[in-house]
Parts: structure tokens; sequence; C-alpha cells
């Protein structure tokens, strides 16, 4: 098999610059991987590691894909053989590089049996994938705004929302909003709340204590990365950016440390099968899964619509709300429809062709 590799670089504004307690950014940028092989098939693949948060850069990625040579690349339908080909020419410390050259290699397998990627990616022995809900992702800002976006999120059909918290200085003003939200909306609205690591060790089990009342349904990454766990937290806990690093056991974070989910990015843990891998150790230990992004373009967007739909049915929404950065591209994936995600058969990602935005 000869097989083509090009590259385009992009860059994209969102609508409005989007704001964690640790970072904001008001644009993105990237590079679409596109391997194509005698007849025309193509695949395609995302490197838009986010700075501030992802472990590597952009420009690191480019240079690693560059130069990726295919000798001795098995064949595609050998899932766990091309993982390992992968990590043997991509370092660990390249997770987006590694992630774009596999979701360009995955998509071209799936394109050749002409079935969608979330089909090639499940489980033999699991049925067929049922439609996905959403959650809604609505960025720190003052009161009146979060609590209009709420609203609206809830009259698209969103039944989940997820907020930011943890800005520095900003947790009682943070606790007003959530309980005026939580009297205007009750049970309807469920609750999903996402620290970035940004509450100080010495005050999280205080701040979680607090949460506490507002029965969020989790609370992501509530300490910093390299920060000990919190034993018996008093709120449902999910790991996100800390899945990149060295964790006890699956067992030990459900029992003793009150993890109930893990955050999938296939972008920042080095693709689509090492987050397959992850999802079946959580799994096996009564972890469930939610996939998200990190605001990259179409191509990592729907490479994660497929990840979700090829993974067990969840209790929790998935993370997969579309941002505004997809406007620009005018496409969106075969997987989104409204408020969920549901099953297709248009083949690969689902996405038709890109018109590459320059940078």
């Amino acid at each position: 098999m000869t097989l083509r590799a090009h590259r385009d670089r992009y860059r994209v504004p969102l609508a409005a610059a989007f704001e964690t307690a640790r970072l904001a950014f008001a644009e993105r940028r990237g590079t679409l991987l596109t391997l194509e092989e005698d007849g025309g098939r193509c695949g395609r693949g995302e490197a838009a590691p986010l700075p501030g948060y992802s472990d590597d850069a952009l420009e690191s990625a480019e240079a690693l894909l560059d130069v990726v040579d295919f000798t001795g690349l098995p064949p595609l339908s050998e899932l766990d053989r091309v993982a390992r080909w992968i990590e043997g020419r991509l370092p660990r410390h390249a997770p987006s590089a590694r992630s774009a050259l596999e979701t360009a290699l995955l998509e071209l397998a799936a394109v050749r049996r002409s079935v969608p990627l979330h089909a090639l990616l499940a489980e033999p022995d699991r049925a067929g994938p049922s439609p996905r809900p959403l959650s809604a992702l609505v960025a720190a800002g003052p009161r009146e705004a979060v609590e209009a976006e709420v609203a609206g999120a809830l009259v698209s059909g969103f039944t989940t929302v997820k907020l930011k918290v943890g800005k520095p200085g900003a947790f009682e003003q943070e606790l007003l909003t959530l309980r005026a939200l939580r009297r205007a909306h009750g049970s309807a609205l469920r609750l999903r709340l996402d620290a970035n690591g940004a509450f100080p060790p010495d005050e999280a089990s205080a701040r979680l204590r607090a949460l506490a009342d507002l029965e969020p349904e989790l609370v992501e990454d509530p300490v910093p990365r390299g920060v000990s766990l919190l034993e018996s937290p008093p709120v449902p806990v999910a790991l996100d950016e800390v899945l990149r690093d060295p964790l006890p056991d699956f067992g030990a974070l459900r029992e003793r440390y009150g993890v109930v989910a893990v955050v999938l990015k296939p972008t920042v843990l080095g693709g689509l099968l090492a987050c397959r891998r992850l999802a079946r150790a959580a799994r096996g230990s009564g972890i469930a899964t939610i996939v998200s992004h990190t605001f990259e373009g179409p191509v990592g967007y729907a490479a994660a619509c497929e990840l979700a739909l090829s993974l067990p049915e969840s209790p929790f929404a998935e993370g997969l709300a579309p941002h505004s950065g997809l406007g620009p591209w005018g496409a969106l994936p075969a997987a989104l429809s409204g408020a969920r995600l549901v099953p297709h058969d248009r083949p690969g990602l689902g996405l038709r062709r890109l018109s590459v935005l320059a940078p």
C-alpha cells in the first residue's frame, strides 16, 4: 500500500473568548493530516494541542508528522497492531501527533470497508450503538450571562449543563450563581462542574462540601495535577487532566477517591485506541466514561463523536456539544443531531470534504 501524506495548517477564531479558571483563548490553531492511497480513498486526522492545557505543541506535532515513514505498516484491520506501530514511530510525549496519525489511518480503514468509524472501533460483542445525550458547556462569566446561557441550553433540548468554576477570588459569586440556577430549574437541570484543577488543595474539601448542597452529578478535577486526590470526597468526582499522569488502579479511584467517571479527550490522551483502552479498564471497576473535545476543528471533533458512539452507553451525557470554533468551517459530522449524537451509516468520520481555512 502506497500512502501519500500532506498537511494543511489552519487558524480559526472563536465567536467569543472562552475562559476557564486557568486559561482563556479566542482562537484555535491546528493542522489537518490527509493520507491518500491509490484510487483516491483518504483518511484524515487533526493535531490541535491547546496551549496552556495540552502537554505538547503544534509545531512539534507537525515536525513529527512530516517525517513519518509508513514502512512496515500492518493491515489496517488489525487495530492493536496499528496502535503498536504508531507507538513505535511517535513518542509518548506527542499525544496530538499520535492522535492525528491514528485517526487518519482508522478513517482510511473504515472508508475501505464503507462503514462509519464508530462501527470499526466498537467491540465485536457489543449491540449496535444508541443515541447519546450531550452536555452543554457554559463558560465562566457574569451571573446574568450564565443564567441566560443555561436557560437557552435547556430550551434547545440539553438537560445536562457543564459550568466552569474555580476562578481565583470568585468562589462565593460562583456559589450564588449556581444556587440561582438550582432554584430556577430544580431537578430538570443536571449540573456538572469543572474546576480544571483550580481549587487550592487546602480549600478543596471545604469547597466541595459547599457544592454538595447543589447536588452536582459530578465535579471534574477539583485539585491540580501533581496533588494527591481527595479521599472520600462529598461529591462524585470525574478525572480529566490527571489521566495523563500515573494513577492508582481504577478500583481504588472508585472506592477511595469517589471517582465515578473519566473524561476521554483523544487529542490529549494519544488517540482513539488509547482512549478505548482506558475506557475498558475504567468499566471493569464500575467507572463510566465521558468523551469530550478541546475545541478542535471538524476532524478532531468528529473523531471524538465516533469514539463516543463506539463505547458502551454511559449514564452521563457526552461532553461533545458543538463549539463556536466549528462555525467558520461550515461542516458538522453526521453523528450530530441537535442535543445528541446518533448512529449513522456514512463511511469514516461522517464528515464531508473540507475546504481548509488558511492560517
